[in-house]
C-alpha cells in the first residue's frame, strides 16, 4: 500500500499526512516527505501527528461527505 501522486513527474502543490504513532508512523512519514520533496521540490509535504481517534474522525468525515478528489489511496 502506498499514497502519493500518479504523476510525480509534473507535481506540485501541498499534500498533508495525518499519522498517529511518532515511533513510527509520523517517524517513516516525515523521512518520505524529506525523501519525495527532495526529488519533487515543488511539492510542499506536512506531516500531522494526532491522536489514531483523531485519524479515523476525520477520514470518515470526509468519506461520508462524499469527497472523493485529494483522497488517494492505492492498495496492491
Amino acid at each position: 500500500m502506498y499514497f502519493g501522486i500518479v504523476n510525480a513527474a509534473a507535481a506540485s502543490g501541498k499534500i498533508t499526512i495525518w499519522c498517529w504513532d511518532p515511533n513510527f508512523n509520523v517517524a517513516i512519514m516525515e523521512e518520505a516527505a524529506a525523501r519525495y520533496t527532495k526529488a519533487n521540490p515543488k511539492v510542499e509535504i506536512e506531516v500531522v501527528s494526532m491522536a489514531k481517534e483523531d485519524v479515523e474522525q476525520k477520514l470518515n468525515t470526509i468519506l461520508a461527505s462524499g469527497v472523493k478528489k485529494k483522497v488517494f489511496r492505492k492498495s496492491y
